[in-house]
């Protein structure tokens, strides 16, 4: 475990701390401004409606930055969950989607953290 947590593994604890569950397309529209195709619906405990929509334009972001941000994010929940077991995955049955939901630990080191910030 060695180093800290990256701010992208932050904001997706922060994040997850704050909703049911965080998808990636919330991490693609909240962390690095993407810009969704078509409108977005929310139920009410903030969590995406539409989440298996595909919400982004590869055309318009690139496919080449799409993939690095896809596999950006997904080695970030990646360490979350198995390196430091902070979220779990959840994965859409009906809808496919990717994202995961916050664990106790994960809790626990946001409320850390924020403590941190506070001081």
């Amino acid at each position: 475990m060695g180093r800290g947590l990256s701010e992208l593994q932050r904001f997706i604890l922060e994040k997850a701390a704050t909703m049911e569950y965080v998808c990636y397309a919330d991490i693609c529209m909240e962390y690095y401004g993407w810009k969704p195709r078509h409108s977005v619906h929310r139920l009410p405990d903030g969590t995406l409606a539409n989440a298996g929509r595909q919400l982004f334009s590869r055309k318009e972001i690139g496919e080449r930055e799409y993939s690095r941000v896809m596999a950006t994010i997904s080695r970030s929940c990646k360490r979350l969950a198995f390196n430091r077991d902070l979220v779990t995955w959840v994965v859409g049955t009906y809808r496919h989607f990717s994202g995961v939901k916050i664990t106790e630990s994960g809790r626990i080191a946001v409320e850390s953290f924020s403590r941190r910030i506070g001081e």
